[in-house]
């Protein structure tokens, strides 16, 4: 090596003194290189035996449980449907035990025959010499038979809609009430959405009509009871006790007196400024 790096030297044909003068540099030069090259070579080497650095953790979420985790929350649904059966929060039937004093009645005479009578905080109805116990919950009224069992009953949906069902639990109408020109009325539907019947409520007196426009009854206080006429003019049905022109109206629409007897309990409380 020290052969080859004579014959390398530049200075090697300059005199002695010169070449000793010279030397120092060409040296350090040397030593400069192969120091550089030791540094490389060991870098190189501590790359290669380095473990692999991690990549960086993606802020991203990835898919799959913790997906579900990220995801925004989600606005609440919309309210039940009219037909959900989903009951509401608050209860929108008022109380039974206050709907009649003891001792009172609500008879119907004529084309129907029927009384509802209160005693001892209970609802009943007497019709077709049977007589019917009003039970409810708060949501829901049922009239019950001497066994318990039940005849028909009205489940409540919102303030002014419900649904009525027969012994069998088979949905048999919808009642509807709304305030149509000013003026209360009540529709019944079959499970179909067809309408029956409705009543319109009016000043002093209130109409009963059948599917279309046509009139069936018109009725009225009069000598203390409300009188129900049909198109002739002939009376058809007499109701005393009705606190007001609404319940009457229910009680004279032309169904099953069961029926009659849970429309007047739900639908038939009194509106601020109905007439009696």
């Amino acid at each position: 090596m020290r052969k080859l790096l004579n014959r390398l030297d530049p200075t090697r044909q300059l005199p002695q003194t010169m070449r000793r003068y010279l030397a120092l540099p060409t040296y350090l030069v040397l030593g400069w290189l192969v120091i550089s090259g030791l540094a490389l070579f060991i870098a190189s080497r501590v790359d290669a035996t380095a473990p692999a650095t991690p990549p960086a953790e993606s802020s991203a979420t990835p898919p799959g449980e913790n997906a579900a985790a990220a995801a925004p929350e989600q606005p609440a649904a919309d309210a039940p449907a009219e037909d959900s059966e989903a009951p509401p929060a608050d209860p929108l039937l008022p109380d039974i035990s206050a709907m009649l004093a003891d001792g009172a009645e609500i008879g119907a005479s004529g084309s129907s025959v029927f009384t509802i009578r209160g005693s001892a905080g209970q609802v009943s109805l007497e019709s077709g010499g049977q007589t019917l116990t009003m039970l409810g919950d708060g949501n829901e009224l049922r009239l019950l038979d001497p066994n318990g069992a039940t005849v028909y009953r009205l489940k409540a949906k919102q303030a002014d809609k419900g649904k009525l069902y027969d012994a069998a639990g088979t949905f048999r109408w919808r009642v509807k009430c709304e305030s149509e020109g000013g003026e209360e009325g009540c529709k019944l539907y079959d499970p179909d959405g067809n309408k029956l019947h409705r009543v319109k409520i009016k000043a002093d007196s209130f109409n009963v009509y059948g599917s279309g426009d046509q009139r069936l009854y018109k009725g009225k206080l009069k000598n203390g009871r409300y009188q129900v006429r049909d198109e002739t003019g002939n009376n058809v049905l007499d109701i005393r006790g009705a606190a007001s022109l609404k319940q009457a109206a229910l009680l004279a629409l032309p169904v099953d007196a069961p029926v009659r007897a849970l429309l007047w309990a739900y639908a038939g409380h009194e509106s601020p400024g109905e007439t009696r």
